[in-house]
């Protein structure tokens, strides 16, 4: 998902980080709320919601929160592979509720799985047909352009997601009973980019990972979160650019390998550490 930052110096996390670590010195820093944090000495808890998207993250940012506050921070990590937004929430409200009532800091990420725009199957039956040279779908010769080319798509798409995301941060909020929190949302990279430009449908299928961060954003914004998008970061600014090409890809061509999870993380700490409260 934009050219790979440099990583940020120990010196700036802890200037990002002031807005947390005077709120857990009892002080209240501009624009945000003290935290109700554990008793001093006690490790703050960070906890991570997420479905495979969140694999390798919840360490390496709690390593930089403990670096930056001056705080030990304890990890909570929340996965389940494959999930939907209803399937998160359901585990928020059963399972981990516990550890989102007593986290100081979340993060929360989840894939639209079950939402299926239009032009989105174009899409990957396309990186199917470049990818594997054992897909016995439709025909394709490398050069030419995949047909149908998909439409382009708009957040409006991804409406159904969105509400679901609404849902999850409803649940959080109640949860924390309205207590200042460090609510992070972080968004795609996107894996398949070069796929899709060699079936000459890049623009088009970039356009719905580009639509569903703006519906994760909106979602986010809504609801009291700051939103940190990863495509920029990982594909440049026009989202055309490769993350594997830059290393940052696992084996399975889907996943962010270890270098991907650190520049992920420093993305989270370089947003800050300030504490967010429910939307009216």
């Amino acid at each position: 998902m934009e050219k790979v930052i440099a990583m940020i110096s120990r010196g700036v996390v802890a200037m990002i980080a002031v807005g947390l670590l005077a709120s857990v010195a009892g002080c209240t820093s501009s624009g945000s709320a003290p935290v109700e944090s554990s008793p001093s000495g006690e490790p703050l808890d960070l906890v991570l919601l997420s479905d495979s998207g969140g694999w390798g993250i919840a360490e390496k940012y709690g390593a930089l929160a403990q670096e930056a506050l001056g705080r030990d921070v304890a990890i909570h990590n929340h996965i389940i592979p494959a999930s939907s937004a209803g399937e998160i929430r359901s585990a928020v409200e059963g399972e981990w509720a516990d550890d989102v009532a007593g986290a100081e800091i979340v993060v929360f990420y989840v894939a639209p799985l079950g939402v299926d725009p239009p032009g989105m199957g174009i899409c990957f039956e396309a990186l199917d047909a470049v990818t594997d040279p054992d897909y016995e779908g439709t025909a394709w010769t490398p050069g030419a352009i995949w047909e149908p080319v998909p439409e382009m798509a708009v957040a409006e798409d991804y409406q159904e997601y969105r509400d679901e995301l609404g849902k999850v941060y409803d649940a959080i909020w109640t949860l924390r009973e309205g207590k200042p929190t460090v609510l992070r949302a972080y968004g795609v990279w996107n894996p398949f980019v070069a796929a899709w430009q060699k079936a000459g449908i890049g623009a088009e299928c970039v356009s719905y990972e580009e639509a569903s961060d703006q519906a994760r954003r909106e979602a986010a914004e809504a609801n009291g979160a700051v939103y940190v998008s990863m495509l920029d970061t990982f594909s440049g600014p026009q989202h055309d650019q490769d993350p594997a090409a830059k290393g940052l890809i696992a084996e399975d061509g889907m996943h962010l390998n270890e270098d991907g999870q650190q520049l992920l993380a420093e993305n989270l700490a370089e947003a800050g550490f300030d504490t967010s409260a429910p939307p009216n």
